[in-house]
């Protein structure tokens, strides 16, 4: 309420004033603004989002629907990936509306420009982490210069005033159900069950004290394997929660009769393997296998697309490779080799990253990855050779030819996900082929894998651990992890 009182104070003792985290209070109603300017037009209300601008999306949006906001298919409904943002800034102007009847409102959403790229080097450095007295994250203090931060902006400023009044009315009507449901005295609303709650972030342990997934699903929601984690397909989990089908044990095979496509298949199998609780292997995953090239490298990027960009030329939000590892073995039998890399120098890394790869790669041999991301990474990184780097185009070139797809004429990666997808399945994987549930699922079951790792490492396996738990402690910041 002090702040409350005190925005109230500046903004109502007259114009050109600009408060930086307003408090707004009406009634019952709380919001914080980030921006909020008053002048002799009114106020000029800004929320700022980390959230990229496309501007080449944007303008095809714009000339088909009139707004960057909305969806291309007919209708031209607020894009969803946009809503959420733009119901924030409507119940905020709705506040404003109603603390100070008939003052015009023009609200705007401040946005990472991704068509711009940054004028200096060092620009994270211009913003000082503040923190509490327990270590954690107060807030950022801008330590730059502000003339530069202000003629080189990275940002962009849209008008949303007429997304805003669309959605005007509903989150109005929204806002009352929520008040009713706090006064005149505290009531739970119904909240629907459904295949959306496969996300749910209190969905913990069934035998926690407080669980609010339970609450909701009751003893619906006590099965395993549970259909939530079914894989992919959400309509077809929504149909078997409205049925009343929870283990994934009792979905009938006949459901799958007429559904085609990839995901069924692959749902089918998960049902089938699930009930049988084995092991299943596509006899074509042996011939992929088998077809694979000496010397094997599998490798594993780190990268980071950060909103303000480290160095002169970069977008926001562009590729910042800065870490890679490499197991390779020469051959069958080998000993397992290892080559990494990690920069920490201050200028661009991008180049150092690709020309130590090729080094540790060469051109011999089939790259072994989990995902497309590696693939992504490479790309990106010959395409910013001749913006940002020397612009080398036999390493330009490296690049791009060691990152043609799978499956590509000359490719040499192997995809394991998609393998895995494709001709793989364990029940202990759940609906998920991330490579740690894949992994864990292996682990436990198979004595070859942890005899392999006792091998390599010289630790035996404990299946019961798991193969994270069981790799020798290392010193990291002063502590054994």
């Amino acid at each position: 309420r002090p702040s409350a009182a005190k925005t109230m104070a500046v903004l109502s003792a007259g114009n050109d004033v600009t408060v930086f985290e307003a408090t707004l209070l009406a009634d019952r109603r709380l919001a914080r603004v980030d921006i909020l300017r008053r002048s002799a037009r009114g106020f000029d209300l800004y929320e700022v989002k980390s959230s990229s601008f496309d501007p080449v999306d944007a303008e095809k949006r714009i000339a088909k629907t009139g707004s960057p906001f909305r969806n291309l298919t007919k209708g031209f409904a607020i894009s969803s990936a946009w809503r959420e943002y733009l119901e924030d800034v409507t119940y905020q102007v709705t506040l404003l509306k109603d603390l100070f009847p008939g003052v015009p409102v023009r609200p705007h959403l401040i946005l990472m420009d991704k068509g711009k790229v940054a004028a200096h080097d060092g620009m994270p450095s211009w913003f000082r982490i503040v923190r509490r007295d327990d270590g954690r994250l107060h807030s950022a203090e801008f330590v730059g210069d502000p003339v530069l931060a202000r003629r080189d902006p990275l940002t962009i400023g849209l008008d949303v005033s007429a997304e805003v009044a669309e959605l005007e009315p509903e989150v109005r009507e929204a806002t009352t159900v929520f008040l009713g449901s706090i006064a005149p005295e505290l009531t739970r609303l119904a909240a629907p069950i459904g295949g959306h709650c496969k996300s749910c972030e209190f969905r913990v342990a069934a035998d926690e004290a407080k669980n609010g997934f339970l609450e909701c699903w009751g003893d619906r929601g006590r099965v395993t394997p549970h259909v939530l984690d079914l894989y992919n397909g959400r309509d077809f989990r929504e149909e078997l929660i409205a049925e009343g089908i929870d283990r994934i044990h009792d979905i009938a095979e006949a459901r799958f009769e007429g559904r085609s496509g990839k995901i069924a298949a692959r749902q089918l199998i998960q049902v089938e393997q699930t009930r049988r609780d084995a092991e299943w292997v596509d006899p074509p995953l042996a011939d992929a296998l088998r077809a694979v090239q000496w010397p094997l490298h599998f490798i594993d990027f780190e990268a980071a697309r950060i909103a303000v960009p480290h160095h002169k030329g970069m977008p926001p939000y562009g590729q910042l490779a800065f870490q890679w590892s490499c197991h390779s073995l020469a051959g069958p039998g080998a000993t397992l080799s290892h080559s990494e890399f990690l920069d920490r120098d201050a200028t661009w890394p991008n180049e150092r990253f690709a020309r130590s790869l090729r080094d540790a790669l060469g051109d011999q041999g089939t790259i072994l990855v989990w995902s497309p991301f590696e693939k992504s990474v490479l790309n990106a990184v010959a395409d910013d050779l001749s913006a940002l780097g020397s612009g080398d185009t036999d390493l330009a070139n490296w690049l791009r030819a060691t990152a043609r797809p799978p499956g590509a004429e000359q490719s040499r990666q192997v995809d394991m996900l998609k393998l895995c997808r494709e001709h793989y399945y364990h029940p202990g994987m759940g609906g998920s082929n991330s490579i740690k549930a894949v992994l864990a699922a292996v682990w436990a079951s198979s004595p070859e894998a942890r005899a392999r790792f006792a091998e390599i490492k010289g630790r035996e396996g404990d299946p019961v651990l798991g193969p994270y738990a069981t790799l020798p402690p290392a010193l990291i910041g002063g502590a054994q992890e």
